[in-house]
């Protein structure tokens, strides 16, 4: 597994190696993080956008300024793994078409919300605990794929303002989580 951090310039593709370094803030030219590296979105980042589906094991946005985001451009973004959101950014991860999807194959996925907004289509997927801290808010359709059964919720609040599809369960009765649902579903 390789960190990689997003270094490229404002509005840069995020499918190229120039938006890719070895470390924060340094020079360009690592390879684009895939399925078995750790995609990281920092103080030293600028927004980007997808020009490729792409598939990623980690993904940590953290520490990503306010403004900055990540453009999905109509492709899909999938986060096998551990997603650590920021509530200070106002929708990081955007996008009218495409899909972000977290936890396709991983049954020790932990997702730290951090109250971040997701501005594009939603799905939660595979199989197994998913283990779950904070709040998050979907702006558009939010979809369970399979029976994805979220642990220790700690507690947290999903929003979703266009709709709710699929099933799930959430496994932690003493800290009840909720759900609000804004659109139809």
């Amino acid at each position: 597994m390789a960190n990689r951090y997003a270094v490229g310039a404002e509005g840069g593709n995020i499918n190229n190696t120039s938006f890719w370094s070895t470390s924060s803030g340094g020079a360009s030219g690592a390879s684009v993080p895939s399925t078995s590296d750790a995609a990281i979105f920092d103080a030293n980042s600028n927004g980007g956008s997808l020009s490729a589906n792409w598939t990623v094991l980690d993904i940590n946005i953290s520490a990503y300024p306010d403004g900055k985001q990540i453009s999905m451009a109509g492709y899909n973004i999938i986060c096998r793994r551990h997603f650590t959101g920021n509530a200070s950014a106002t929708a990081p991860i955007t996008g009218t078409t495409g899909i972000f999807t977290l936890g396709y194959l991983s049954t020790t996925a932990t997702w730290a919300m951090s109250n971040t907004i997701f501005d594009c289509l939603f799905t939660a997927a595979g199989t197994g605990g998913k283990t779950m801290s904070g709040s998050y808010t979907v702006n558009k359709t939010h979809t369970w794929a399979n029976t994805c059964n979220l642990l220790n919720a700690g507690g947290g609040k999903i929003t979703v303002k266009d709709g709710w599809t699929g099933t799930s369960y959430f496994n932690d009765a003493a800290t009840n989580p909720t759900v609000d649902i804004l659109g139809e579903r």
